[in-house]
């Protein structure tokens, strides 16, 4: 499990320095790797601020590490601000579970400055999925603390994996310092002479208008051994022919990336529907290459004509645990937003092995949970992020009062624009003798939707709880933690059909339905649930290949009714009880003269000051 932690900035450098990579002491067929590649150091005498020893260094996934299999390791480079002495460094390997393995250390004295470290031996070949942690033992004396001056050096902004402490064979993530200058040194002699690799890309959002411009933005890395001084780039939507730019001013040294912006000119014979865009290098400095894995990217989209659906509401799932501290101060952010004016559904999944864990629960962190906690905004990829989920906890990490609660709600307004081509509708009926409920979901299609859907898609319901009394880690100081055994937890996920995966719907024609039905538990009260029904693509895979294919094309909410054989298809918010939670989400049933309090009815969610 990854943890931040904070580090200390005792001293900032004045200025930053750049290095040619022939300045680093390497030979021709050495180039370094990591979260920085030259010489530049801009934080000096960095340290914890106290006295001990710890292993610091820095991760490279096996993402980063792709373009470098059957390359071989053979030594690092690393800069402190201080002679540190003869201290160990290592080299580990890192599972994909997260289990650290070490696979070699050796001691070495570091002086002020960067300092190459070369292995014994002729070094470790990188393999495909497997991640690399490089550390040292760093110490810090109680003088170093005495005198505010520690003994790392670092650059730039914090970056995930770009600091890191080893501890207990578990890895935790350093903030407050940037990235700390400490870089692989790999032997690339069975590496491709040219090669090049697709980094940040973005073509927009998924769904585009017929008339609207193409465009794309993208990085272009050479990851091969010889410098690039020109490129072909060439591109194709669906079959059609391919079409091509020329980049006569794209030079790339090793681990330098080139900038590829262009307006793209699509076929006439790419209409409504889904498609298919594929960019790739085809010539490097005016001659044909063999293309590799990392020479081409692909991403999918749609393009749709004029449509009059409106979005109803933005589903947001949160992938969460009870057992970490974190989560609370995340959940009192959602209790303050409430369902932001009916245009949110918040939707807490809890992990595998906690009380509130829920059956299909595990589908969703296996397909969107990087890390705990995160959420989605209608499991929709946002243009040039690295994942559809978003981390909870570096948006928890802000030290601005109310900028969790701004950023959701900025999020579900810009998602709540994006279009649909279906609405929905369901009316319920719940008995509460037999606690059997049945949800009857209709839905209506316009002229886009069977291009772009396919021929079905996937009716969803998510059976959701509040005021649901269970344990809860929590922060008792600003260090310490405690678990609160009476919390109150809202938006509890307690059942999904089909396990997440759904009911299919046809979408042949202009209207579908489909029954689905789910008996109550008897631990749920149904008094504080609801029902939300939302629909995308179908699936019986738990992992697909392209997760950005199913984001959620509609969502909405409607009541369970718990009056014996009566079907509850319309309440409106002002017949509904008003109910009032204070900032934590517990609920009050006298709120005092001129405190702040939730507002809850219906499904009309406000925060009030008592009058």
């Amino acid at each position: 499990m990854i943890r931040k932690l904070t580090l200390l900035i005792m001293l900032l450098a004045a200025s930053v320095t750049s290095f040619a990579q022939s300045d680093m002491g390497l030979s021709d067929n050495q180039r370094v790797l990591g979260h920085t590649a030259n010489n530049d150091i801009e934080n000096k005498d960095v340290g914890f601020g106290q006295a001990g020893t710890y292993q610091v260094g820095a991760l490279l996934d096996a993402s980063a590490l792709s373009k470098m299999v059957g390359c071989r390791v053979v030594g690092m480079r690393l800069a402190v601000s201080a002679d540190l002495g003869r201290v160990p460094v290592y080299l580990h390997s890192v599972a994909a579970d997260g289990t650290v393995t070490q696979i070699h250390t050796q001691r070495q004295k570091l002086t002020s400055g960067w300092n190459n470290v070369i292995f014994n031996g002729d070094g470790f070949e990188i393999k495909a999925g497997e991640s690399l942690l490089y550390t040292f033992d760093y110490e810090e004396t109680a003088e170093m603390v005495s005198a505010g001056k520690g003994g790392l050096c670092s650059i730039g902004s914090d970056t995930a994996n770009a600091m890191v402490m080893l501890s207990d064979g578990k890895i935790y993530q350093l903030s407050g310092a940037g990235m700390i200058c400490m870089q692989l040194i790999v032997d690339v002699t069975n590496m491709r002479a040219y090669d090049t690799a697709f980094g940040f890309f973005d073509t927009g959002f998924k769904y585009k208008k017929l008339d609207d411009a193409f465009e794309v933005f993208t990085m272009i890395s050479s990851v091969g051994r010889e410098p690039i001084s020109s490129l072909r780039v060439g591109y194709q939507f669906d079959d059609s022919e391919p079409a091509y730019v020329d980049c006569a001013d794209a030079a790339i040294a090793f681990g330098e990336s080139y900038t590829f912006q262009q307006t793209l000119t699509v076929p006439a014979v790419v209409g409504i529907g889904t498609h298919t865009l594929r960019l790739f290098v085809d010539r490097i400095n005016g001659s044909p290459v063999e293309p590799s894995a990392t020479m081409s990217r692909s991403e999918n989209f749609a393009f749709y004509d004029n449509t009059d659906v409106k979005r109803r509401a933005v589903l947001v799932d949160v992938m969460t645990s009870s057992s970490m501290a974190i989560t609370d101060k995340l959940n009192q952010a959602l209790n303050t937003l409430g369902d932001i004016n009916g245009t949110a559904i918040f939707a807490q999944h809890h992990a595998e092995g906690t009380p509130l864990y829920a059956d299909g629960n595990d589908v969703l962190f296996s397909r969107y949970a990087f890390e705990v906690p995160v959420f989605t905004s209608n499991r929709a990829f946002f243009p040039g992020e690295k994942t559809i989920a978003y981390s909870a906890g570096e948006l928890l990490s802000y030290p601005i009062p109310g900028i969790t609660e701004s950023l959701l709600q900025e999020i579900v307004a810009q998602d709540l624009t994006l279009p649909s081509f279906v609405d929905i509708s369901a009316k319920t009926a719940y008995n509460s003798d037999s606690r059997e409920l049945t949800v009857d979901i209709s839905a209506v299609y316009d002229d886009n939707a069977e291009a772009i859907y396919g021929n079905r898609v996937a009716a969803h319901v998510m059976l959701i709880e509040d005021n649901v009394i269970s344990p809860q880690t929590v922060y008792f100081n600003s260090t310490h933690t405690m678990v609160k055994s009476k919390y109150t937890h809202n938006n509890v996920v307690r059942w999904m059909n089909g396990n997440a995966l759904g009911t299919p719907m046809d979408v042949s024609s202009k209207t579908g339905t489909t029954r689905v039905s789910a008996t109550l538990d008897q631990a749920w009260n149904p008094d504080n649930m609801r029902v939300v029904v939302y629909l995308t693509k179908y699936t019986d895979e738990t992992v697909p290949d392209d997760l950005k294919d199913l984001d959620v094309y509609n969502a909405i909410v409607v009541p369970l009714s718990s009056t014996s054989g009566i079907e509850s298809a319309v309440v409106t918010d002002d017949d509904a009880p008003v109910e009032y939670y204070n900032l934590q989400g517990v609920r009050i049933e006298h709120p005092a003269s001129g405190s702040i309090v939730i507002r809850r009815q219906g499904t009309k969610v406000t925060k009030v000051l008592m009058p």
